[in-house]
C-alpha cells in the first residue's frame, strides 16, 4: 500500500520523566521545524510542516539533498534544523521564514520512515523502521543526516543535561515495538525550558483568526521590539486566542 498525501504525524505527548526500560529507545528533540519530505509530482521533492503547509520553497536546498538522496515512492519524517558552530540555531532558521539575505543552510535531520521505496512501513515497529531509515539515509549528505538513537537512559539523560548548548531542547521517547499511527500518542517528550517575559506585540492572521503571534519586549530606550514569533499555532490554541478576554488583551497592545 502506498502512503496517501498528506500525512497525519505523530505528536509525542509532554512528560515529566523520560520512561525507563528495555521497551524504550531515545532521540534528542532538535530546536527546529517539524518536516515530512518526500518525492512528489514532477520528479521533485516535497517539504510539508506537521500542519501539512508547503516549506519547499523556504528550503530550496533541502529539497535538492532530499531529491538526490531519496528514492521515489519514500517519505521521511524529521527536524528541519540551521546548525551554527554544529548547534542548532532556531532564531536562524526563523529567519529563513522571512528574510531572502544572509540565510544560513537548513537540513533536515531524519527520525522515522514512514514509505520505502513505495511500501507503507507505518504499522511497523519502530525498530524496523529505524532499520530501514539507517539504510535509506546512512552517512546522508550535507542536506539530509540521521537524527541520534539510544536505548541507553543513562545517555539519553545526558541530552538533558550536558548537551543543551546543541541547541537540544529535549528528549523523545519512543516504544521499540509501536507502529507509526498518530492517534496512539505513544511517544514520550521531556521538554528542557529556558523562560523569559515577553509581551505579544501582534498576530499573524488576524484577531478572529490567528495563525501566530510576535513577541517583543522593551529595550533600554523603552521601545518595543520584536523578538520572535511563535510556530504556526494548533487550532485548540487559535479557539483559545478567540475568546473574548484573550482577543480584548491583544487588542490593548
Amino acid at each position: 500500500m502506498v502512503v496517501a498525501y498528506p500525512v497525519d504525524v505523530m505528536i509525542p505527548r509532554g512528560v515529566k520523566n523520560l520512561p525507563v526500560g528495555d521497551r524504550w529507545a531515545y532521540e534528542p528533540k532538535y530546536d527546529g521545524f517539524r518536516c515530512v519530505a518526500f518525492q512528489g509530482a514532477e520528479d521533485r521533492a516535497v517539504l510539508q510542516s506537521r500542519n501539512q503547509k508547503s516549506l519547499t520553497f523556504r528550503f530550496p536546498e533541502v529539497a535538492d539533498a532530499v531529491h538526490q538522496l531519496v528514492p521515489k515512492g519514500t517519505v521521511l519524517d524529521g527536524e528541519l534544523v540551521v546548525l551554527v558552530d554544529g548547534q542548532a540555531d532556531f532564531a536562524a532558521l526563523q529567519r529563513r521564514v522571512v528574510s531572502t539575505v544572509d540565510l544560513q543552510p537548513a537540513c533536515l535531520v531524519a527520525f522515522d520512515v514512514l514509505a520505502d521505496r513505495g511500501t507503507d512501513v507505518r504499522l511497523v515497529p519502530y525498530l524496523e523502521r529505524c532499520e530501514r531509515l539507517e539504510n535509506l539515509v546512512g552517512q546522508g549528505n550535507s542536506g539530509v543526516s540521521l537524527m541520534p538513537m539510544t536505548r541507553d537512559y543513562d545517555g539519553a539523560f545526558t541530552w538533558l543535561t550536558d548537551h543543551t548548548d546543541r541547541g537540544i531542547e529535549g528528549v523523545v521517547a519512543k516504544r521499540v515495538d509501536r507502529r507509526y499511527v498518530h492517534l496512539l500518542r505513544s511517544w514520550r517528550k521531556v521538554r528542557l525550558y529556558e523562560s523569559t517575559e515577553a509581551i505579544v506585540g501582534g498576530v499573524i492572521g488576524t484577531l478572529t483568526e490567528p495563525t501566530g503571534l510576535i513577541l517583543g519586549r522593551y529595550n533600554e530606550s523603552d521601545q518595543l521590539r520584536a523578538v520572535g514569533w511563535t510556530l504556526s499555532l494548533l487550532k485548540p490554541e487559535r479557539s483559545d486566542l478567540r475568546s473574548e478576554e484573550h482577543t480584548s488583551e491583544l487588542q490593548s497592545h
